[in-house]
């Protein structure tokens, strides 16, 4: 019995060994680091525990065949150059709010919602029209919230449009918690084991509020709070307000999303959507996140939203699956 277990101790050590050496010839370390702990990652955590984008981070990623790049300015912004404290003398400025939806994750810099909406919207209202992409990947309704007051008194801007945030509110109750969670993260890993490393990152999702939870009962109450809130006090100042619904997800949008009604009646703003219900409107590996094809046909479909200002129910159309932006199975495209 003594030998069966010791042998099992030796064969599991081989194995483990084996496994690590394996990693580390194959998965470089920087891959299996969480987002805020990569020194060039896209988001960082503040004292408080605040979810905030990287500023200045510039980097080239890949969604299988996909290459995307992602430029953000000195104060974070998802944009090619520094945005200034006032827009251009007859330009239109629209804040745009979300999370890694808004901010374009899986998609190349210039094709993000904000950035077709810019060139669509200027097109359709004869003006110039900025839309400042200040999403940020992690974010929830809170954080957006908080993004929004810190950019309020800097930043001129005419209106705000606020994506349908995916990540689960930051409930007060577990506020203290989940900032003493990211401190300890934020010092990075306990050890360079990839092992450790790889089990790590799969289990996180399970213990942070920055992945993707579902949005059911009190926590999406809460955020609905939060932004109606955002509402109010943009709406105080003078500022017009549009809601974009989103699908929680690709299972969702394939079976049928049809727009999310307490969203859209406890915000009370104008708001509109698209669909997705085709695989071309979502990425090659990242199915979590739209495909460049996904971002133009939202951008699309709340183009009328934001020049008509009034609510438009969810659309189908433009098909992902048709016209010249990427996306799976379109042609030069695997999947």
């Amino acid at each position: 019995m003594l030998r069966k277990a010791l042998f099992a101790l030796i064969l599991t050590a081989a194995v483990l060994g084996g496994v690590e050496v394996g990693l580390r010839l194959f998965v470089p370390r920087e891959a299996l680091l969480l987002e805020w702990e990569r020194p060039n990652g896209l988001i960082a955590t503040t004292e408080d525990g605040g979810v905030v984008t990287r500023p200045g981070m510039q980097e080239q990623r890949q969604d299988g065949p996909y290459p995307w790049r992602v430029a953000l300015d000195s104060t974070g912004f998802r944009e090619d150059a520094d945005v200034t404290k006032e827009p251009a003398p007859g330009t239109l400025r629209i804040l745009a709010l979300g999370d890694s939806w808004m901010f374009g994750f899986s998609v190349d810099e210039g094709k993000t919602i904000s950035d077709v909406l810019e060139r669509k919207l200027t097109e359709r209202m004869g003006r110039p029209v900025e839309v400042v992409n200040a999403g940020v990947f992690g974010s929830c309704a809170f954080d957006m919230l908080q993004h929004y007051r810190q950019l309020v008194d800097t930043y001129r801007f005419d209106g705000v449009l606020l994506g349908q945030p995916h990540n689960g509110a930051r409930m007060t109750r577990v506020a203290d918690e989940r900032r003493a969670w990211y401190r300890v993260a934020a010092r990075g890993p306990a050890s360079d084991l990839r092992i450790y490393l790889g089990l790590r990152r799969l289990l996180a999702p399970l213990r942070t509020p920055a992945f993707a939870t579902p949005l059911t009962g009190d926590g999406r109450e809460a955020q609905i709070a939060d932004l109606r809130a955002l509402v109010g006090d943009a709406r105080a100042r003078g500022k017009k307000v549009w809601f974009a619904e989103l699908p929680n997800d690709m299972g969702q949008a394939m079976a049928g999303f049809t727009g999310s009604p307490d969203w859209r009646d406890g915000l009370g703003v104008p708001s509109g959507g698209h669909a997705l219900s085709d695989r071309a409107c979502w990425g090659f590996v990242d199915v979590g996140h739209p495909s460049e094809a996904g971002a133009e046909a939202i951008a699309t479909a709340l183009v009328p939203v934001i020049a008509e200002d009034r609510t438009i129910p969810v659309v189908t159309e433009p098909r992902c699956s048709v016209g010249d932006a990427v996306g799976p199975g379109k042609p030069g495209w695997a999947l």
